[in-house]
């Protein structure tokens, strides 16, 4: 690269802020006018469908590299047992001091950015239960357990503080509706994520889900496909997986393996004779007549498959369907089959077939996606209502013949026919006989047998998967004016603070946005693969088919590219993008949008052989370009980390062994040889967190030492971001830790962010945003966050207050007696809210929930049981619209 360039290309973007918009527009001149034209034309983006040509049907047959981008970005040396190790990194999070913010009376808390897409799209639901008093309980897949009591209007988040959020199955015991199972780990897995999401068991509540318990893991397996309460028996207690069906006898304290498999399960229970159930194990129907605890092959004149649904209706119990999705000589086959003998004989109703062209033959309800979406439900009030779903939902009431097609993915996201695509599961409401349907972009429901459906219930589901994401903060008020995200399936979306829900602005797979940081108008956002697109408009104009800038790149002819690529782009010239993909870099200084003397505009700058100046070991797995100055640049490698001060003309390798792959790398904002990175690995021996003060010559792994609050060390750290103060942020499997000591020391950074996967962090202005896997975006104000204390002589935190949207009047009476137990706390909010009241000990360890719900805007009491709770010293923790307070409690 001539560093010419750049200097012709800062000036002009940083003299005339209109160049920075029109000049190129960041493509070739081109397509400059009829972008343009396109941008008027351009509306609202629907999942998944806008993508480039042929995005609908690439979308939909791409599960295997989704799977390996979610392993690869999760689990980056593929450790044996991680789900296991980094359980112990959790517990070692856990067990963190965190009594300085417990003796703040107040501090920031983290914000949620936003909810659903467009109001009308969330993440990927699994499993759904009902309880008689009219709760609706609902697992995602890695968002965790969600409540409502209001048919979706409102939403609490039930698990938060869970081992895991992969949750696919609940159920609900219909005598005793207090009582709620949830089954933890998720089968067959995650579009964008692994094969399977492994949980930790089954976690109990007694008291409508406000407080859980896990249950012993026993001889259980840690993937749940389904779970359900006998009606007649509520200790009875089912639970399917991949290995088959287990029951408990009471009530899940000690499980029995009743009938193995070696794929996805399901199960349905006889509403009328509850000893009979039927299941499907192994591409096989199976029968049980004494409650689950023996069972034998049911019938024959059925084909088999590894995904396989079964449902049964009240009003006729001698019908039963099952929906296989087997491989026939015509394609992947979409069958419906009935039995009205209980078993014995089984007949096909409804038979289609998806090609190798991807000609659809008949009803095809499943397309070819069977093996990871099928979904099957029959109406209770008429057992020849039968619903079906894979891609879309069709339905017969000729007891499955003649299926017509309800829905359609690719139509307007707000239309009566609408649901996303990839149907999970079908379910009726037992007691309203509202159809549910849940799938890779939530929860729909219809009253009229899925002929109409409302989408309304994903409006305040706080649920997507994001890739990774950016804000904009004005650099002269401070105030926040944007952010951006790209989600798995769910496509590239955008959303002013204080807006209800983000805007899908592209659909597709989205993968990792960026705001550039000088005027807060170009956004840069990629679909899968070798995939890159840009915005001069804050992404109104992404809608349109416009161009992919690394389109002409020698990247396309890299082999084996990333599913979501790594790139980083300049805070103080968004015109400088490098690119990573599976081999080397490539890197463009006027935004992709021109070629200079016929050489492509993302040239790559890297080699794995060749010339010393250009030759790097090992394939480049991520990228930062100095904050500071563009000319600084540090890549990892599989092997080692390189670092250029020339603009990637030439390459150093660090000189300090690093003994595995940097996972992410940021620099101070002021000076650009202040370095820190984070290592991928799970294990005790790894070294996590890196710092290099000499342009990474040589690099130093403070939190590689032990000692009181030293970083956890089983798990990954996927993003690293530093403020103007020095402080340290970190995220990981399980959330983000911070310090202010040069990474001696480390604490949580606030109250009110879910334990789950961060994939994205940022220091912009004075917030933090963290992008997350399952629970959306999230922020929070640095400078009121708790003080960290005094170490080594560094004070890293304001020790400002937050602003007083919550606060806690009084706890009376206190100290509290160990007899009695109870108190009331006379808390208030400024505005409604979703509001938690939960009792710490003097280390900052969660010890009770004692209110999760959504709180009007005033003055409340609250009569709370402390009983079980040991003598001495409590914090009682309210956190409500951004702000969290603390008041201590003494029990005597």
């Amino acid at each position: 690269m001539q560093k010419s360039r750049l200097t012709i290309s800062l000036s002009l973007f940083r003299l005339f802020p209109a160049f920075r918009l029109f000049s190129a527009f960041r493509f070739a001149p081109a397509f400059a006018l009829s972008l343009f034209t396109l941008i008027a034309l351009s509306g609202t983006a629907s999942a998944q469908k806008n993508g480039p040509a042929e995005a609908a049907d690439r979308d939909e047959h791409h599960a295997e590299a989704r799977e390996q981008w979610f392993e690869d970005f999760r689990n980056p040396l593929h450790e044996a047992n991680y789900d296991q190790i980094i359980l112990q990194g959790l517990e070692q999070m856990r067990s963190l001091n965190n009594r300085p913010a417990m003796e703040a009376s107040s501090s920031a808390a983290w914000i949620e950015v936003s909810k659903s897409q467009d109001g009308s799209v969330s993440g990927r639901g699994s499993t759904i239960a009902f309880d008689p008093n009219g709760a609706i309980y609902y697992g995602t897949t890695l968002g965790g357990l969600w409540k409502t009591t209001d048919l979706g209007q409102n939403w609490v988040s039930l698990s938060d503080s869970w081992k895991v959020l992969a949750v696919g199955g609940v159920a609900v015991d219909p005598v005793h509706p207090n009582i709620i199972y949830a089954g933890t780990g998720v089968a067959n897995g995650l579009i964008g994520g692994a094969s399977t999401a492994a949980g930790v068991g089954i976690y109990k509540s007694t008291d409508n889900g406000l407080n859980w318990t896990l249950l012993p893991l026993g001889n259980m397996e840690n993937v749940t496909t389904q779970m359900e309460v006998n009606p007649a028996n509520t200790n009875l207690i089912y639970h399917a997986g991949l290995a088959g069906i287990f029951v408990s006898a009471d009530a899940g304290e000690t499980w029995s393996h009743v009938l193995s498999s070696s794929t996805m399960s399901s199960f349905v229970i006889n509403p009328l004779d509850p000893a009979v159930l039927y299941a499907t194990v192994n591409g096989a129907i199976e029968k049980s007549n004494d409650s689950g605890m023996t069972w034998a092959a049911a019938g024959t004149g059925y084909s088999g498959s590894i995904n396989m649904s079964i449902a049964m209706s009240p009003a006729d119990t001698t019908m039963v369907y099952v929906s296989s999705s087997p491989n026939g000589s015509a394609g992947i086959q979409s069958n419906l089959y009935l039995s009205i003998d209980g078993g014995t004989t089984w007949t096909l109703e409804s038979t289609g077939y998806t090609d190798g062209n991807e000609n659809d033959h008949g009803p095809a309800y499943l397309h070819t996606q069977g093996f990871y979406a099928n979904a099957l439900a029959v109406n209770p009030a008429n057992a020849k209502d039968v619903i079906v779903g894979g891609l879309d939902i069709w339905a017969s009431t000729q007891g499955g013949a003649s299926l017509q097609k309800k829905t359609n993915w690719l139509g307007d996201v707000t239309s009566s026919n609408y649901t996303h695509a990839d149907i999970h599961v079908l379910k009726y409401n037992p007691y309203t006989k509202t159809l549910f349907a849940l799938t890779d972009g939530g929860v729909y429901h219809s009253e009229s047998n899925g002929s109409l459906w409302k989408q309304d219930m994903n409006t305040n589901l706080g649920t997507l998967q994001f890739v990774g994401g950016d804000m904009f903060a004005d650099p002269t008020t401070g105030d926040i004016e944007l952010f951006a995200a790209g989600a798995q399936d769910n496509g590239l979306n955008t959303a002013k603070l204080g807006d209800a829900h983000y805007t899908s602005v592209r659909g597709g797979d989205g993968g990792t946005m960026f705001i550039g940081q000088d005027y807060g108008q170009i956004i840069y956002g990629t679909y899968i693969d070798a995939t890159l697109y840009s915005s001069a408009t804050q992404g109104s104009d992404l809608n349109t088919d416009n161009v992919n800038l690394l389109g002409t790149s020698p990247i396309q002819n890299d082999h084996n590219i990333p599913f979501y690529i790594e790139y980083d782009v300049c805070d103080a010239d968004p015109s400088v993008v490098a690119v990573c993909s599976s081999t080397n870099l490539y890197l463009t200084t006027d935004g992709g949008g021109n070629t200079y003397n016929g050489a492509p505009d993302f040239p790559q700058v890297t080699n794995i052989s060749g010339d010393v100046p250009n030759r790097v070991s090992g394939s480049v797995r991520t990228v930062h370009i100095s904050k500071a100055d563009p000319n600084t640049i540090y890549i990892g490698t599989t092997s080692s980390l390189y670092y250029s001060t020339d603009q990637a003309s030439t390459w150093t390798r660090t000189s300090t062994t690093i003994g595995t792959q940097p996972t992410s790398i940021t620099t101070d904002p002021n000076d650009p040889t202040h370095a820190f990175m984070t290592l991928n690995g799970a294990t005790s021996t790894s070294k996590h967190f890196g710092i290099s003060t000499d342009n990474g010559q040589t690099w130093n792994f403070p939190a590689a030492t032990s000692g009181p609050n030293a970083l956890p060390t089983n798990v990954t750290y996927h993003r690293v971001a530093v403020d103007q103060k020095g402080q340290i942020f970190v995220g990981n499997d399980y959330g983000v830790l911070r310090s202010g000591d040069n990474g001696i020391t480390w604490y949580p950074v606030a109250d009110g962010l879910p334990q789950t996967l961060v994939t994205g962090l940022h220091v912009r202005g004075h917030y933090l945003l963290a992008s997350t896997y399952g629970r959306g975006m999230w922020y929070v104000d640095i400078n009121q966050l708790a003080p960290l204390p005094i170490t080594n002589g560094v004070v890293a935190s304001s020790s400002s207050n937050a602003a007083n949207t919550a606060s806690i009047a009084a706890i009376y009476p206190n100290p509290i007696s160990t007899s009695s137990a109870r108190s009331t706390v006379k808390f208030s909010v400024a505005a409604n809210a979703h509001t938690t009241l939960a009792v710490y000990d003097v280390l900052g360890h969660e010890e009770k929930m004692l209110m999760n719900d959504w709180t009007q805007q005033g003055e409340h009491d609250l009569t709370v049981d402390l009983s079980g709770l040991p003598a001495g010293q409590h914090y009682i923790v309210l956190t409500a619209d951004g702000s969290s307070v603390t008041k201590a409690v003494t029990i005597e």
